[in-house]
C-alpha cells in the first residue's frame, strides 16, 4: 500500500487508473468516468490511514509520502477527473 501513495510513483498510478477506467486518449474520455473519482477517493483514504500509522509509529518517511501524495492528489487527480 505504501507504494501506492509514494509521490515518486505518481505517473505509474495515473497510468494504472487511466487503464482501469478505460481512458481513450484520442477522445480524451473515460469509459467509466466515475471509477476515476472512486479510485482517487480510495487512494486518499489509504494515504490518510498510512499517515496516521506513520505518526503512531514515528515513521517520518511514511508521513512525508502520505502528505505529499495528498498534495499531489489535490492537483493532479482533480485535473484527471475533468478529462
Amino acid at each position: 500500500m505504501e507504494d501506492f501513495i509514494n509521490p515518486a510513483n505518481d505517473l505509474d498510478m495515473v497510468k494504472a487508473v487511466k487503464s482501469t477506467c478505460g481512458y481513450e486518449s484520442r477522445t480524451n474520455t473515460f469509459a467509466i468516468p466515475s471509477l476515476a473519482t472512486k479510485l482517487g477517493n480510495a487512494l486518499v483514504k489509504v494515504s490518510r490511514l498510512l499517515k496516521a500509522q506513520g505518526l503512531i509509529s514515528n515513521n517520518q518517511e511514511l508521513v512525508k509520502h502520505a502528505s505529499e501524495f495528498q498534495e499531489v492528489q489535490n492537483e493532479k487527480w482533480n485535473a484527471l477527473e475533468q478529462h
